[in-house]
């Protein structure tokens, strides 16, 4: 679980998302606001000969809005995508604050920045509205409590220690440590240690993982004067 407590929070910080997989354009420090509104039309209302009302279902049209800094110096940045690419439909997700953890995915047409400014010495910024495109919300959002298991990417020292970020799952095994980063860096302190999802325990020597408790320093160094001899 991802989400505050009662899953309420702030705008940012956040993240916005704006292109192809792969070659996406992260925006996120260029927006000032940004949200997702809906434009409800209801539907049409008509009266039968018999005394009997029709109405047609209400339709919405739902678009990605708000203000940027305009990037307009920057041949591959957002303000250049949206002036190369009129028109075209491309992916965006957007996470208004991480904290909440509810991120919506889907597709959106691109309308150009502006480029400009009102007043002399104030930033380019563009205000900006992405039609969304075949956009359904029942299947476009994952709610901050719904996120699913988060990947462990650190690991701090401990007895035990703990991974993060915050509610992160542990990793399965020693060999699942092999992209977690060690905190400190240096060699733990004697019986410190992390434990893993098959109930083991592993600690970070100053170099690698290694399983069970952080044994003394003198045992560390002997170990490694070991090694050296042998070798």
């Amino acid at each position: 679980m991802t989400t505050t407590a009662d899953g309420t929070g702030t705008l940012g910080p956040g993240t916005l998302k704006i292109g192809e997989t792969g070659t996406e354009i992260d925006c996120s420090c260029l927006v000032n606001n940004a949200a997702i509104e809906p434009d409800v039309s209801e539907g049409d209302s008509k009266t039968m000969l018999c005394g009997t009302t029709k109405r047609s279902a209400d339709t919405i049209d739902w678009s990605l809005s708000g203000n940027v800094d305009v990037d307009a110096g920057m041949s591959d940045g957002l303000f250049a995508l949206t002036w190369q690419h009129v028109g075209e439909i491309v992916p965006f997700e957007f996470t208004p604050s991480t904290a909440v953890g509810t991120t919506v995915k889907g597709n959106l047409k691109l309308v150009p920045l502006r480029l400009g400014g009102d007043d002399y010495g104030e930033y380019l910024d563009s205000d900006f509205e992405f039609p969304l495109d075949n956009f359904d919300p029942t299947t476009a959002v994952t709610y901050g409590d719904d996120a699913g298991p988060v990947a462990a990417t650190g690991a701090s020292s401990g007895t035990p220690g703990t991974f993060t970020p915050s509610g992160a799952t542990a990793p399965a095994d020693i060999d699942a440590l092999s992209s977690v980063t060690a905190s400190p860096s240096s060699a733990w302190a004697e019986g410190e240690y992390v434990v893993l999802g098959d109930a083991s325990n592993a600690y970070w020597d100053g170099s690698d993982w290694a399983e069970g408790k952080a044994p003394a320093a003198e045992l560390l160094a002997k170990a490694g004067a070991g090694s050296k001899a042998s070798a």
